[in-house]
């Protein structure tokens, strides 16, 4: 509520409001992130017009509201989601200020978690003792067709979908973004939205949700339990991982009693979504995304149909150092849409997110699954593809082809391509030597993620090869 600093003794805003000014200059606090909440609780609203003195971030609540409005199928949400994803130029572009004072959020320490953001329709507030008066009314949400908890497959496996579709559009977003604590593991308060006065499990980090098996728990009022119903269960996150659920087709493994395996899922999501963030830079600009920047789509490549009542956009970003561009496409209502995806020159599209598919499929961060020209994307969920060569080159040394005992008949079938032993003098009968052609040549790097990378290998590979060994571990300490 950083907005009612700015007003003065007789309770009016201050164009200079001298606390906002004196901790933007304040050298002290040179090196600290200032961020407002640029609202209040008597109604002065300034996202966007902050007093910032170029320092101060804000909360963008229309990023919020935007982003909200367009994932639940709101007719005529396109175009400002669509700034919402360029860095909100038309709010913060004006008054001198970059990408990144743009606090993007969809939830926050006040109001539904995302998880009850796709569960409940109102507030149950019940719980705090005001008749369910307290709390924002307006909270911009859908429960995807069941209020609450429910044992009904096909609306879990939509609200997973859900969940999955505001974190692809909060991470590919250009500006800041902000995650609210537990909701990477679907954190519900059954519905609560002003919950500050619980000390209950409505407020803690529920740990051993990853581990535990919680069919029959039932209870959505522990407020008076001194149990891990209250606690945050840490141990959630190195749970066992496999038959992970939050398939996006309904399934038994969307039944309440794998919560276990649906939080494990979707944490595993989530950190993928900020890895591949953090590896792309074009999602991380300097300045605002621009027409030489990005390329808008709709069910044609460049035919976004702005004018459109549905909510179904696409776009590529341009990756201007690597030329490894971007195709992100959201399909945010009812009706499976083909989509024509755009051209792209020495180049193929692979799948990297497609929110419809059972984790672990859901994120695949690696050349797996090759896509020709059209791709069918299912009823409310996010597509995420990446143009990649159809095959690379890579420098490996000795000491991570020793790991591999079949090198050596890759050296004979000479699949091997841009391959420099770093000791040319090597005995290892299995390391494979450069053919006459790569004599002398560094071949470029092809980076994927940070511990691995694709082997690069000629189409006409053994396909039983091609399949065990198309990534390398470099997680090891190799060179």
């Amino acid at each position: 509520l950083a907005a009612a600093l700015t007003r003065g003794t007789d309770g009016e805003p201050l164009k200079d409001p001298q606390i906002i000014e004196r901790l933007a200059r304040d050298p002290a606090l040179a090196d600290t992130k200032l961020i407002a909440e640029a609202w209040d609780c008597a109604g002065l609203y300034l996202v966007g017009s902050f007093p910032h003195y170029g320092v101060w971030g804000e909360w963008n609540g229309k990023f919020r509201d935007s982003v909200r409005a367009f994932i639940r199928g709101v007719p005529g949400a396109k175009r400002e989601f669509a700034s919402r994803l360029c860095g909100s130029k038309d709010i913060y572009g004006g008054s001198g200020r970059k990408p990144w004072h743009s606090i993007n959020f969809v939830t926050a320490h006040d109001g539904f978690s995302m998880m009850d953001l796709v569960s409940y329709d109102v507030k149950h507030n019940e719980a705090n003792g005001e008749n369910n008066r307290d709390g924002e009314s307006h909270n911009s949400s859908w429960n995807c067709g069941a209020e609450g908890i429910t044992h009904d497959i096909a609306v879990l496996s939509l609200r997973h979908r859900q969940v999955r579709n505001f974190f692809v559009a909060l991470f590919l977003s250009a500006g800041t973004p902000m995650m609210l604590m537990a909701d990477e593991t679907g954190h519900t308060k059954h519905g609560n939205n002003n919950a500050w006065c619980q000390d209950t499990e409505a407020n803690y980090f529920q740990w051993n949700l990853l581990r535990a098996d919680r069919s029959g728990a039932g209870n959505n009022n522990a407020w008076c339990q001194d149990t891990e119903a209250n606690y945050f269960q840490w141990n959630l996150l190195r749970a066992d991982r496999s038959g992970a659920s939050g398939s996006r087709e309904p399934s038994s493994e969307d039944h309440p009693s794998r919560d276990v395996n649906v939080g494990c899922a979707l944490h595993r999501f989530v950190r993928s979504m900020i890895r591949f963030r953090r590896k792309h830079r074009m999602f991380r600009p300097d300045a605002f995304v621009g027409e030489k920047d990005i390329t808008w789509h709709g069910r044609r490549p460049g035919l976004p149909q702005w004018e459109s009542a549905y909510n179904l956009l696409a776009f590529t970003m341009k990756d201007h150092e690597r030329g490894e561009d971007v195709y992100v496409a959201f399909n945010a209502g009812g009706e499976e849409q083909d989509l024509e995806l755009p051209a792209v020159v020495g180049k193929t599209w692979f799948r990297i997110v497609d929110t419809n598919r059972s984790p672990p499929n859901d994120f695949v961060d690696f050349k797996t699954v090759a896509l020709q020209h059209h791709y069918r994307i299912a009823p409310w969920s996010a597509l995420v593809l990446k143009a990649l060569p159809a095959e690379a080159e890579i420098l490996v040394g000795p000491g991570l082809m020793r790991s591999y005992s079949a090198t050596a008949q890759l050296a004979r079938t000479s699949t091997m391509r841009g391959f420099v032993p770093e000791d040319q003098n090597s005995a290892d009968s299995t390391l494979p030597q450069p053919g006459p052609s790569q004599q002398g040549q560094r071949p470029s790097v092809l980076r994927e993620t940070e511990s691995r990378v694709n082997l690069a290998v000629r189409q006409e590979m053994p396909r039983s090869i091609s399949r065990s060994f198309s990534r390398w571990d470099l997680s090891q300490g190799h060179s």
